[in-house]
């Protein structure tokens, strides 16, 4: 299926400009690999290349030599790029990782990726054609389902997985990859490697042959790449299962008040070892109990003494406010069993809990907290390197309560 990128410019230094113009990706699922990016040059310009190429191979460097050193930088900048690796004390990978990482997420979980401004940050479509300083929402639902179950049908095949690795990360990192590719290229020293390395971005299929060359070469690092994707369609399907039980009024009837979720996430969070992330939501949540607010709330005339009645807004529980204190209060009696005996379990591919939760507490109907737990699951999935957190993030908000900054 072919994906067609808008007229987008990205002026990358003084000695080099590529205008991705109709660029067509053909590295869908059943489709031939091909990716195509030409480069926007005068005739007057194109000539003054093919004298600085002869200048560089009759002056200082052989040929071989200038391809063996391009070679190797474009190899060294993608093992950076695609293992978080500094490869510059000047440059870091880690602004244009955090954008893909992020897009991968939200690719399988909405279907939508984004066009990119010059600064490389993703903006909602404005109804304008794309250009430097505007971005566009692009709906792929087709192409993302259709990634999902070439998974699930091949899940068993090296190769095929390989090449869906390979097909997500063009669609959704290439861009990032070449910016960070030029901002390496402007700090060397060399000019004549920076200008042959140039020249060698300008083939019409460089970035489809060193990722190849990549993979073969690097295959620790390429395996992490390959599970950070399963991982990513795995929670795309946000799965989980709620179970409620109420004790009767009757003293005969033993049966304790019970709410139990299972949530089926993968519990590696690969590639979220940074401050407030996916898997520090998923702790404030289930081993601070900050998902209470999703399951019901306590009756007024009996709420606990750790829960401020501040932490109570229109009769429902809320944790998103700016009270770390309060807040910290309520985790440390959650964790303490004050709350009532709770009981979290950790597989690879899911967290539960069982809470016995108490008389004073009061639960939502099945329906309500199955929308509650949907919607805030649904968020934590894609919380992947978000570029910008403020108090309206709510994620961020019971992180910085719950954990402090």
């Amino acid at each position: 299926m072919p994906i067609a990128y808008k007229n987008q410019l990205y002026d990358l230094g003084d000695k080099f400009s590529v205008n991705i113009t109709q660029a067509h990706i053909y590295r869908g699922i059943r489709s031939n690999k091909m990716v195509s990016f030409h480069a926007k040059k005068t005739d007057q310009r194109i000539k003054k290349d093919k004298i600085i190429q002869s200048d560089l191979f009759g002056y200082s460097y052989k040929e071989q030599e200038l391809l063996d050193n391009g070679r190797e930088m474009i190899l060294n900048a993608m093992l950076s790029f695609y293992s978080f690796d500094y490869l510059s004390d000047d440059i870091s990978p880690i602004n244009y990782v955090k954008s893909y990482c992020h897009q991968i997420r939200c690719f399988f979980n909405t279907g939508i990726r984004y066009a990119k401004d010059a600064k490389n940050r993703p903006y909602p479509y404005d109804g304008k054609l794309p250009s430097l300083f505007s971005g566009k929402e692009i709906g792929q639902h087709v192409l993302s389902d259709s990634y999902k179950q070439f998974y699930k049908d091949n899940k068993n095949s090296d190769s095929a997985v390989e090449k869906l690795t390979k097909d997500v990360i063009t669609l959704l990192s290439f861009e990032e990859f070449f910016i960070y590719l030029d901002s390496l290229a402007l700090n060397l020293e060399d000019e004549k490697l920076k200008l042959f390395l140039y020249s060698q971005t300008q083939d019409h299929n460089w970035y489809e042959k060193y990722l190849d060359e990549f993979f073969e070469t690097y295959p620790g690092h390429t395996k992490i790449i390959k599970k950070f994707i399963i991982a990513a369609i795995y929670d795309s399907d946000l799965k989980f299962t709620v179970f409620k039980k109420e004790a009767a009024s009757t003293c005969l009837d033993l049966t304790k008040n019970q709410l139990k979720i299972t949530w089926y996430i993968d519990q590696e969070f690969i590639f979220s070892n940074s401050d407030y992330e996916r898997k520090e939501a998923v702790e404030v949540l289930f081993d601070d109990g900050l998902l209470m607010a999703d399951l019901g709330t306590f009756n007024k005339k009996s709420i606990p003494k750790v829960i401020d009645p501040f932490l109570i807004w229109d009769g429902e529980l809320d944790f998103h406010v700016a009270s770390e204190e309060e807040v910290r209060k309520v985790c440390d009696a959650w964790r303490k069993g004050r709350l009532g005996k709770i009981t979290i379990k950790r597989e690879k591919k899911y967290i539960s809990l069982d809470w016995e939760f108490p008389e004073s507490f009061k639960p939502y109907n099945l329906q309500v907290i199955r929308n509650l737990c949907r919607s805030t699951f649904n968020n934590v999935i894609e919380y992947e390197y978000l570029d910008d957190y403020s108090n309206d993030d709510e994620i961020f908000q019971m992180i910085i309560n719950a954990h402090g900054d």
